[in-house]
């Protein structure tokens, strides 16, 4: 998420394009919503802020979604999809990250991961409860001593 230190890579106009694509790959569905709704775009913008070896690739893609005669917010369902599709290969490697970058947002996301009846709380530190190491389990392994052949140089 751009948490305001400083300006996002993408323009309030990738910023739409992107979470109308967004809800392509992961659609509402039923109660789910989907991931452009939830707010992944910030997570991609995010991450595009952080890596700068992924920005042309992304930049470059989410431009070629939006050469054709009509801009991708205006096609119908079935032409996005279709453009999708061709997007998909013509620029494999902006497609490849936009997949992987959707579902890392989507299934970090609070609201997501609520909506899917799961806990969002981190299993660690605050979750399962771990048992004490029994260091007695070692006790063969310390009587057998070195195993290993000192090296010297």
């Amino acid at each position: 998420m751009n948490d305001g230190k400083g300006p996002g890579v993408l323009s309030s106009e990738q910023r739409s394009l992107l979470a109308d694509v967004l809800d392509r790959i992961i659609p509402r569905e039923g109660k789910h919503p989907g991931a452009g709704e939830v707010g992944v775009a910030d997570h991609v913008d995010d991450v595009l802020g952080r890596n700068p070896g992924l920005r042309y690739t992304f930049l470059s893609g989410l431009a070629a979604l939006d050469r054709g005669a009509k801009p991708f917010l205006s096609l119908t369902t079935d032409e996005k999809v279709s453009l999708l599709h061709d997007v998909e290969a013509a620029h494999p490697d902006f497609f490849t990250a936009l997949v992987r970058e959707t579902y890392a947002g989507y299934y970090s996301n609070h609201g997501a991961v609520e909506a899917l009846g799961l806990d969002p709380a981190p299993p660690q530190p605050t979750g399962y409860v771990l048992e004490p190491f029994d260091f007695a389990l070692l006790d063969k392994a310390r009587k057998r001593g070195k195993i290993y052949k000192d090296v010297s140089q």
